[in-house]
């Protein structure tokens, strides 16, 4: 998702369609959570700040995201406290490719993160969810969506 709106709101999506946010994967550079996210819990810009609010309030709690500074990422989700995500792993890439994103996504994702781009993921609870999930990204204005290729 190429901006904190279009992120937040697929991140919203997520949650109201029961995961429990602990299952959503959220990977940015550290540029990226500085500028949007970061000690913004009182910040809201844009009305009442309802969908940027609830992954502002997810990324600031206590333990929420992890820095990886190595790769210049941060992220956030199941995987966080993973011993493979040790800071040696020195591009994004490698750390794509730790959290079990195919190498030849990583491929494709890393210049999208490094642009400014949020990665946000979960692992779909069944076909149609996959589905569903994909096409609801879609008009969120997601893009390089994996996973629902054969429908």
């Amino acid at each position: 998702f190429h901006n904190k709106g279009t992120a937040a709101e697929a991140f919203g999506y997520l949650v109201r369609s029961g995961y429990d946010q602990s299952q959503i994967v959220v990977v940015m550079t550290q540029e990226t959570y500085r500028m949007y996210y970061q000690g913004k819990t009182n910040l809201f810009e844009n009305g009442d700040g309802g969908a940027d609010r609830q992954l502002i309030k997810y990324l600031n709690r206590p333990g929420a995201v992890r820095n990886l500074a190595s790769a210049g990422l941060i992220v956030s989700g199941p995987f966080t406290m993973d011993p493979l995500l040790n800071n040696t792993l020195e591009d994004g890439r490698e750390l794509l490719a730790a959290t079990g994103i195919e190498p030849d996504s990583a491929i494709i994702y890393e210049p999208e993160l490094r642009a400014g781009a949020v990665l946000i993921g979960v692992q779909p609870k069944g076909l149609t969810d996959r589905y569903t999930i994909g096409n609801r990204w879609r008009k969120s204005e997601g893009e390089l969506i994996l996973g629902d290729q054969d429908f």
